[in-house]
Formats: C-alpha cells, sequence, structure tokens
C-alpha cells in the first residue's frame, strides 16, 4: 500500500499516468440491470458511454467488447434484449 502510494507521487511529479496496480479494477463493466425485457428504456441509458443501444434494422459491428452492455429495441422502444457485448 505505500509503495502504492509512494509510485503515485512519483508518477504525478513527473507528470506520468499513474500506474495500474494488482487488484486495480479499470476495465468496464456489463451491467445487465440497465434496462428490463419488455420495459421502455430507462431516461439517460442512451447516453452512457459502455452502452449500446441496438434500433431494429440498424447495423452493428459484430465485435465482442467485454466492458459493454448492448440493448436491443423493438420498433415501439422497448427492450427486447440485454447482453454483454
Amino acid at each position: 500500500m505505500v509503495m502504492s502510494a509512494i509510485a503515485t507521487i512519483l508518477f504525478a511529479l513527473f507528470g506520468l499516468s499513474s500506474p495500474v496496480f494488482a487488484g486495480e479494477d479499470t476495465v468496464p463493466r456489463c451491467d445487465l440491470n440497465l434496462a428490463r425485457v419488455g420495459e421502455v428504456l430507462p431516461l439517460n441509458t442512451e447516453t452512457l458511454p459502455q452502452v449500446r443501444i441496438v434500433h431494429p434494422g440498424q447495423a452493428v459491428t459484430m465485435e465482442f467488447v467485454a466492458g459493454r452492455t448492448t440493448i436491443a429495441l423493438n420498433a415501439q422502444g422497448v427492450v427486447v434484449s440485454v447482453r454483454c457485448g
């Protein structure tokens, strides 16, 4: 703990970004509780950077991003699926 504090201070003094230490969680997490199937998308969900909203007929890439929550909507704006990736 003391070593990580010293390292953080030294990095700050020299204008470097702070290091990542073992046990620190820096990866965004998929959150399946952001929306519920059968309900309208909650407000402000579309503005979250780790969320992808998919509308009917929308083209999307196939890459898997572990920290991203993908929410699919139907034509009425009702959630039809919530998944990670």
